[in-house]
């Protein structure tokens, strides 16, 4: 593309050379006069010179021939890495401050020189390599203050340096012009913002409504092209990355990537392009792959390179998806004509753009906001197209849908047929279950009671071991253990009183092991009051026991030590359903509290060490909380399936 146009800035300048001759190329630079107010673009004003190693002063600038050629009102230099002096000269006839303004937001360097007497200069420098709010007016519009009082004439020198196209709008005006131009260019990209933000919010919720993946690449190809467009004209520059000299160059051409290739990628989805054109499918993928190319030369500085590259991949994938739209109109695939359509669009006023920018077609409004007219166009025809292909699929579902309630229809008699002969001898097999179901209840109810018998007995030889021990810690061991025992005991007892042989009534439960425990551990005279608090909470075997263990060891504990020397007490019990699953148990008393050192993970207890392992057996974790109050267990855990 950069190629491309140099050649057509060379066949310029030699037609021009061949009509006109040498000397109309070489004739003195004229001036331009300020005689009225308006915001007036004075590149037939302008002598150009091209610094290719950027290295000339303005000392030796000054002294240098420019070259001086016809040209329109606005520059064209092509795409250069090269740096460019721009000399022209002003007059003022206005009474009234004047301003120079170069509406190209992707400039790397900008410095303006005004000619003083006696060879001195004064100078201003701007550009992309600066802090935004380093400028004197904050827009993304380059703007210099000529300086210039009436009837007074300056001579001026802009070095300019852009690795994009260096297509320069350098125009003149009075300061309340500028104000105007500026307020409506603010004006006009508030309405694409505005165009594009409706347009995104509206495809994201049907997005969100239908789960179609196309509506999802297209969002993000609609908020990508916003955020270049607006790069572009330098927005982003002034209100989202102000400080980031170093990321403004990269925000445009990374975002240009990132654009195009979900474009692409929406093309494929949209247009099911793996099914309809597996090998046109293959080489959009291709050339999407190619884009990472831009993102390497970005990361080496290749700025120049990177906007090269990505102008000919974008000109080519843009070319590409319109003739596959076409094809799939060609092809009658719904849908297409919108897609066709809103390419063609798009295309239609990027060349008109292009044109601009090597001076086929003059500098206007039209052209010189084309892509980003284009890109709104496109946007509002693209959500048309989705839009289309849901009511085309509406309609083909509800197509469907009739055709197979008639096959349902048939095959409902059939299947009614055999489900009545099926219905006997399923019910023939429930009889059969239900017999069997009868005799496994006897069964199972006859273990549980077995098994409660038999750690009632274990507990009753415990309980007469400990009669013949005159150890206290041994007697407190053997203690303990028994009401281990109880507590697996209650379980299987409940069980068996219960119709219900998978789960446990935990209300009830705990009711009875902890009047169980407050018998065996309560101090005569002592009034402790128990608060239960598990309706509706139902445990099978495999959580019940080892809560039980828990709740034992807790309860025997807040008994033992947490109501020593107290004449009365309240112990609390709850147990809740949390979220995702897990339940949260919380025993709680207002006795004397646990001393401050101590830690119930580093216990070496048998007590604490069993809460511990039995925690981590359910999933679980378990925190303290101690003061004058009293203590509070807090057990976090889940149902053992």
């Amino acid at each position: 593309m950069n190629q491309v146009t140099k050649y057509i800035f060379l066949i310029l300048f030699s037609w021009n050379l061949f009509l006109f001759g040498g000397p109309t190329s070489l004739k003195a630079q004229s001036v331009c006069t300020i005689d009225d107010a308006e915001l007036r673009y004075i590149g037939n004003h302008i002598a150009i010179l091209e610094d290719l190693q950027d290295t000339f002063t303005i000392q030796q600038v000054a002294d240098m021939s420019f070259n001086i050629i016809d040209t329109a009102s606005i520059l064209h230099l092509g795409s250069s890495s090269s740096s460019f002096w721009l000399k022209f000269t002003i007059r003022n006839e206005l009474n009234q401050a004047t301003k120079l303004s170069v509406d190209q937001a992707l400039i790397n360097y900008l410095k303006l020189y005004k000619q003083l007497k006696n060879r001195l200069f004064e100078s201003v420098e701007l550009g992309e390599h600066l802090p935004f709010y380093h400028r004197k007016y904050p827009h993304p519009v380059y703007i210099f203050d000529l300086n210039l009082n009436k009837n007074q004439t300056a001579t001026y020198y802009l070095k300019v340096k852009s690795d994009e196209n260096n297509t320069l709008p350098v125009a003149v005006s009075s300061e309340i012009e500028l104000e105007k131009y500026l307020s409506n260019k603010d004006v006009f990209m508030g309405w694409f913002l505005g165009v594009m933000m409706v347009m995104f919010l509206y495809n994201f919720f049907v997005f969100i409504s239908v789960r179609d993946k196309s509506y999802l690449y297209y969002v993000i190809y609609l908020a990508t092209v916003c955020i270049t467009q607006l790069s572009i004209q330098g927005y982003t520059f002034k209100y989202i990355w102000p400080n980031q000299t170093d990321w403004v160059q990269k925000a445009t051409i990374i975002f240009a990537c990132i654009a195009t290739f979900f474009a692409i990628i929406f093309v494929q989805s949209f247009l099911k392009l793996k099914k309809q054109s597996p090998r046109i499918n293959s080489l959009l993928g291709i050339i999407g792959l190619l884009f990472i190319l831009p993102f390497i030369f970005v990361l080496f500085n290749q700025y120049h390179n990177a906007y090269v590259l990505l102008n000919l991949l974008t000109t080519v994938t843009c070319l590409l998806i319109l003739f596959i739209s076409y094809y799939f109109v060609y092809k009658k695939v719904a849908a297409s004509h919108y897609f066709a359509l809103a390419w063609t669009f798009l295309l239609i006023f990027a060349i008109m753009f292009s044109l601009r920018d090597v001076g086929v077609l003059p500098h206007n409004f039209l052209t010189f906001y084309g892509v980003i007219i284009g890109s709104t166009i496109e946007a509002i025809l693209l959500s048309f197209a989705l839009a289309d292909q849901i009511n085309t699929f509406r309609k083909e579902s509800i197509q469907a849908v009739f055709e197979k309630e008639i096959v349902l229809k048939e095959q409902n008699s059939e299947l009614e047929r055999l489900v009545d002969q099926r219905t006997q001898e399923i019910n023939q097999n429930m009889i059969r279950i239900e017999i069997q179901n009868n005799e496994k209840e006897i069964l199972l109810k006859e273990i549980h009671h077995r098994v409660k018998n038999n750690l009632q007995i274990i507990t009753s030889l415990l309980s007469l071991q400990n009669q013949n021990i005159e150890e206290v810690v041994l007697k407190q061991i053997f203690t303990s253990s028994q009401m281990r025992i109880k507590s697996m005991a209650i379980i299987h007892e409940l069980l068996y009183q219960s119709n219900n042989f998978s789960k446990i009534d935990y209300q009830d439960y705990l009711q009875h092991l902890s009047q169980s425990l407050l018998d065996s551990y309560g101090q005569p005279n002592q009034d402790i009051s128990l608060h239960i608090d598990a309706h509706a909470i139902q445990f099978n075997l495999e959580t019940a026991i080892p809560l039980g263990l828990i709740i034992n060891e807790a309860v025997t504990n807040s008994l033992k030590h947490g109501f020593k020397d107290r004449t009365e007490g309240i112990l609390k019990i709850s147990v809740e359903l949390m979220e995702k699953e897990f339940y949260k148990m919380t025993i709680e008393d207002n006795g004397i509290g646990i001393p401050k050192d101590f830690n119930l993970e580093k216990s070496k207890s048998l007590g604490t060490n069993l809460m511990n392992k039995l925690v981590r057996q359910l999933e679980g974790n378990v925190t303290v909380e101690s003061g004058y109050s009293g203590t509070a267990l807090h057990f976090l855990f889940k149902q053992i399936d």
